[in-house]
């Protein structure tokens, strides 16, 4: 089947309007909130929505103009959207959401898309400017992936030859089982901390199994990270806010196709990008906690030769050491943070 970049225009656009004319007939309200260019963590703005529309002329307005939106440009948007769109049915549930880069322009995980005239002036006017993110729209496209740094190729070369291409398979133990062993977070395999003191107890049994597994690294080594994103395009979409938050200086490195694309969808692409952080600095604590409390899953941690692996989820970590041996020492080592479930999950 054709992927999103090998459909006609007027197919893109047949589909983005079906879309637009399911939700249309479900959508009694629109919810008006800050986009994923505003989340961060821990959450600092008022969850409170910014503004309702319920206006049955202003939201039909609303779908007449969404429906200018011109998705043929195979153009993925390098920023986040700034306003998002809840669209409420008459059971007051959500039928759909979209994102906002400007008033004049649509974007989320697949294409952004240009509109003839601005969403709902009469509402968004009111919001300016801070909702937006800086820039023109149009300065923030790509329609390919972004050059990749020599430092990063080499990395994704040697992750290639270790690993596959994939961090995410990496989460499934049973290929390299005799190097795998799963920690918990917390006593009794609690799984979300509850409390400062908690939290604490988290980051510190990270930080003694990394301290551990690096032991062998020359002073001042810094270790690698790799995260993830998804889009509904080969084109990688930008890592969120938190994600950008915690990591600033990520590096945009490859590209894997989770879903192949079929008659009912475009299939799933996972984006990968790398950087380097202290063992030892608040940037990494910082970045533990964020995946602590589930805000972010896609983190893979190793040393520069990437001879362990580290993937800290909500609840734990799965470690891939650097050799069957060395699994077993920290295994016994550290038996009271293992599972009680037989297969060690």
């Amino acid at each position: 089947m054709p992927t999103a970049d090998q459909r006609t225009d007027a197919e893109l656009i047949a589909r983005h309007r079906d879309g637009l004319a399911d939700l249309a007939r479900e959508t009694v309200r629109v919810e008006v909130d800050l986009g994923p260019a505003h989340w961060t963590y821990p959450p600092t703005q008022d969850d409170e929505t910014l503004m309702v529309v319920e206006d049955p002329e202003m939201i039909t307005e609303l779908f007449a103009v969404l429906e200018t939106a011109d998705p043929a440009r195979r153009s993925v948007a390098q920023i986040l959207p700034g306003v998002r769109l809840t669209f409420i049915d008459a059971e007051d549930d959500s039928a759909g959401s979209i994102d906002l880069l400007s008033p004049t322009w649509i974007g989320g995980d697949a294409y952004a898309a240009q509109l003839a005239r601005p969403v709902l002036p009469q509402v968004l006017d009111g919001l300016r400017p801070a909702i937006w993110p800086e820039g023109r729209v149009e300065d923030h496209l790509l329609s390919s992936a972004p050059e990749v740094s020599p430092e990063v190729r080499a990395l994704r070369v040697l992750w290639e030859q270790g690993w596959g291409l994939n961090p995410d398979d990496v989460g499934n133990p049973w290929p390299n089982r005799d190097r795998w062993v799963r920690f918990h977070s917390l006593p009794g395999s609690k799984q979300y901390a509850d409390d400062e003191a908690e939290y604490e107890e988290i980051l510190r049994r990270h930080r003694v199994v990394l301290e551990e597994l690096a032991s062998g690294e020359a002073a001042g080594t810094r270790l690698v990270v790799v995260v993830g994103s998804w889009s509904t395009t080969p084109v990688p979409a930008p890592l969120g806010a938190v994600s950008a938050g915690a990591l600033p200086g990520a590096q945009y490195g490859w590209t894997v196709l989770r879903d192949e694309p079929d008659q009912d969808d475009d299939g799933l692409w996972d984006h990968y990008y790398v950087d380097r952080l202290e063992p030892e600095g608040p940037a990494l604590d910082a970045l533990l906690r964020v995946v602590a409390d589930c805000w972010w899953m896609d983190v893979v941690i190793a040393p520069p030769g990437l001879e362990w692996l580290y993937r800290p989820y909500d609840g734990g970590a799965d470690v891939y050491a650097a050799s069957a041996a060395d699994r077993d020492a920290l295994r016994d080592r550290h038996a009271d943070w293992l599972s009680s479930h037989p297969d060690g999950l």
